[in-house]
């Protein structure tokens, strides 16, 4: 193992024709790293004691820190992202196994796990945020594009996203579950101060079977018709049975009263 003790030792290992530091084995740093112009490759697993900034950070292992990680750019690991402080990236972060922190993670772009994504703060993204296996911050899930996981999405404030959010297991929040378009849950689990979507999950062949809805059976599957032109098909009083029907789930139904615009926000409470 290498170990870093002083900040000047790294100029060793910095590769002029690649422009970036390059440690060929597992590495440990005793000191802070600031390093904001500088790029970091490991072909091993880097564990620091401090913080680390950097350009950008690509670990053929893991990157464990003690305190904060920090980039301008990616922080990609082929292991476990940890760190007892925050993560965050100017760019993406991407994991093959587990993203676990202490603080808050907070992506520029998106954040992509192979395994779990654990967070003592709050999840950000400007982008998506996926995973293999649950969702689980102590503080809000909030991100800018589809916020997608295999396991369960739980989040001890508000969960939003500019897209859709889907889980195999649960999504649970103790705030507001917010999507720019809709909320799904495989396993039918869904529990929040309130809901807001803007469009419908499924296919256009299960609306189009659904007995309420099948006067508009052929608009539903006109591939040339939007589902902002099919809102509008129905009269307000048409809307309203629709809704009625009492063959909807409840998480269906909710969806149903945004979309057909009865209701802008549908309180669980």
């Amino acid at each position: 193992m290498i170990v870093i003790k002083d900040q000047e030792e790294i100029k060793k290992y910095y590769d002029e024709d690649k422009a970036e530091v390059i440690f060929g084995d597992d590495v440990k740093f005793l000191c802070p790293v600031l390093s904001d112009r500088s790029d970091f490759t490991f072909l091993g697993t880097a564990t620091m004691e401090k913080s680390f900034r950097a350009g950008w950070i690509e670990s053929q292992g893991s990157i464990i820190s003690k305190e904060s990680i920090e980039s301008k750019g990616t922080i990609k690991s082929g292991g476990v992202i940890e760190s007892q402080g925050s993560i965050e990236s100017g760019e993406w972060i991407e994991s093959k196994r587990l993203i676990i922190s202490k603080g808050s993670i907070i992506s520029g772009e998106w954040i992509k796990s192979g395994g779990s994504i654990e967070c003592g703060g709050s999840v950000i993204s400007g982008g998506s945020v996926e995973c293999d296996g649950a969702i689980i911050s102590k503080g809000s899930i909030l991100s800018g594009g589809v916020i997608e996981s295999k396991g369960r999405i739980e989040g001890q404030g508000s969960i939003k996203s500019g897209e859709c959010i889907i889980s195999k297991g649960a999504i649970i929040s103790l705030g507001s579950i917010i999507s720019g378009e809709y909320i799904f849950s495989f396993n039918y689990d869904i529990a929040g101060k309130s809901l807001q979507t803007r469009t419908l999950p499924f296919e256009r062949k299960f609306w189009a079977e659904m007995p309420p809805i099948q006067k508009w059976k052929e608009d539903i599957l006109n591939e040339k018709l939007c589902w902002k032109t099919y809102k509008n098909l129905p009269t307000m009083e048409e809307k309203k049975k629709i809704c009625s029907w009492d063959g909807w789930h409840w998480i269906i139904r909710a969806q149903l009263e945004m979309f057909f615009g009865l209701k802008k926000i549908y309180k669980t409470g």
